[in-house]
């Protein structure tokens, strides 16, 4: 019994890891940041998507954006319109994202 126990615990801890979603690595000025937006954001399903503004890199964007469902409509500068899961759509503003055109 014991045994089925302790296997059953693996196999979810391992389900559990690959459902796993990357995360930017946040500094401690970044993590203040994220802080701040949260409080004087409203209360929307965006704010669960709110790490998507640390992103630096275009493979970043590609790592957070996937697994989540969240898909880029279009990208001018540093500006992207992204669709939500839901199908909402918002623009947000990526002031250190560096992507080769």
């Amino acid at each position: 019994m014991k045994t089925q126990v302790s296997i059953f615990i693996i196999i979810i801890l391992l389900i559990a890891g690959c459902q796993s979603t990357y995360k930017p690595k946040l500094t401690q000025l970044e993590k203040q940041q994220k802080k701040m937006m949260l409080r004087v954001a409203p209360k929307a399903e965006f704010t669960k998507y709110i790490d998507i503004m640390f992103i630096k890199s275009c493979e970043e964007l590609y790592k957070y954006i996937e697994p989540r469902g969240i898909t880029v409509v279009s990208a001018k500068s540093n500006q992207i319109l992204i669709r939500l899961p839901s199908g909402q759509t918002t623009e947000i503003s990526i002031n250190n994202l560096e992507c080769q055109q």
